[in-house]
């Protein structure tokens, strides 16, 4: 079993696809944009960047964001999909729990975030016969508030924490393999 969360597309677009692990065991992230140096030293220019030019927090511009995120998506579901054939050919019981991440729900991160594009992966990769689930309409059911968000996750990097991950493990073990199709 497998989850995946709204980070996923986010590493992929900033760090990039399966091209940054090296044959030699070493990993080789995407190049950062030109403009970091100034970017780093420079609330001014991130205003610019971000609320005049439009671009999110991973950098992605207005005009170039869809392209970056369908194609994140489309090798995220690749990559699942090998694991799952890797997995029918060695016998192993494999899926995908997709789950929302408590952030989501109380901060404003960046008004271009679309959090919920995670959640294309289930019909996607329904089509290629994984198993997969997503945990995002138990979640909302039980936690209807910020408030409720902030108490299972960690307050600094929005993380769950205990009481989330327990959370978590529990909607996960209710889930029957017939359930997780």
């Amino acid at each position: 079993m497998i989850g995946v969360n709204c980070s996923d597309i986010a590493d992929w677009v900033i760090r990039g696809g399966l091209e940054r692990f090296r044959a030699d065991g070493e990993t080789a992230y995407r190049p950062e944009p030109w403009f970091m140096p100034l970017y780093r030293y420079s609330h001014s220019f991130r205003a610019v960047l971000h609320l005049i030019l439009g671009y999110d927090y991973t950098f992605n511009s207005p005009w170039n964001r869809e392209q970056n995120i369908a194609k994140a998506l489309a090798d995220l579901k690749n990559v699942l999909t090998t694991m799952n054939t890797y997995c029918i050919q060695n016998q192993i019981n494999f899926s995908v729990i997709i789950h929302p991440i408590p952030q989501e729900y109380y901060k404003t991160l960046d008004h271009n975030v679309d959090f919920i594009r995670i959640d294309e992966l289930v019909p996607m990769l329904n089509a290629d016969g994984v198993k997969v689930a997503s945990l995002r309409s138990s979640f909302e059911a039980k936690w209807k508030s910020p408030e409720a968000w902030k108490a299972v996750s960690w307050p600094i990097d929005g993380h769950f924490n205990g009481k989330g991950y327990d959370a978590m493990a529990e909607e996960i073990a209710g889930f029957s393999m017939k359930e997780i199709n």
